[in-house]
């Protein structure tokens, strides 16, 4: 199941605001993206950002197989990111992450700001680790990611609440690039995450007519094995540039 595992890592892998990126951002979306490994369909992916109250949002992401070994199996993951948005910064409040099937896995996140503490259950084991200003969770930081280039700011590193660790998730800007998708050409800002000590590189398309939604995500491990996702659909995005 590397090329599930593949993705469920990176799943797209994805502070200050212009005046128009913030009244742009959040955007209440739905998009649907078809997930393939080494050219193989496995399965969908849908992404959704919904209202939840003033200043409050859901992010949900969710994977489910739905050809070969992967749909017998029942392979099915779920993410969910509810966070705030008050005075143009992002704050997560609570990340979930869910994996059904024979490798079933859960991981939670419960972000307490009044006490600067994460409350992290993982692996069946509960911890605490300090929360920063500009921390995010490991769904979160890929809205901001869209927000940040949107706003003509070249993101760098974001700080990333990653299982029982904090980690620097670094983004290099590769340039420009058309892409044919199932919407069509789209022009597409290219960046990459590369982790640090690895050789597992995360390669994301941002179109530019969607406030820099990826729509294309390309993850290659160290032996070779790519996985990827395409843009199927979007609906909710408006106000195109």
């Amino acid at each position: 199941m590397n090329h599930w595992r593949s993705l469920v890592c990176v799943t797209f892998l994805l502070m200050s605001l212009s005046a128009s990126a913030a009244s742009m951002f959040p955007q209440q979306f739905t998009a649907r993206y078809s997930v393939s490994g080494n050219g193989r369909e496995l399965g969908v992916m849908t992404r959704t950002v919904i209202a939840q109250g003033k200043d409050e949002f859901l992010f949900k992401s969710e994977l489910k197989a739905t050809h070969g070994l992967y749909a017998l199996l029942r392979v099915k993951v779920l993410e969910t990111s509810r966070w705030q948005l008050r005075n143009g910064l992002v704050r997560p409040l609570s990340y979930s992450y869910k994996q059904s099937g024979p490798s079933s896995r859960q991981s939670q996140a419960s972000f307490d700001w009044g006490s600067n503490v994460v409350r992290v259950m993982h692996k069946n084991k509960s911890l605490e680790l300090p929360a920063t200003v500009g921390m995010l969770d490991k769904l979160l930081y890929q809205l901001v990611l869209m927000r940040d280039l949107e706003s003509v700011k070249n993101p760098v590193q974001y700080t990333v609440v990653d299982g029982s660790k904090v980690k620097h998730y670094p983004i290099d800007r590769l340039g420009e690039e058309i892409i044919d998708t199932p919407l069509g050409l789209l022009q597409t800002v290219k960046v990459q995450y590369h982790k640090p000590g690895s050789e597992r590189t995360t390669t994301l398309w941002c179109a530019k007519s969607l406030h820099y939604l990826p729509v294309r995500l390309d993850h290659i491990e160290g032996e070779g094995e790519r996985t990827s996702a395409l843009i199927q659909s979007v609906t909710g995005l408006t106000g195109q540039r």
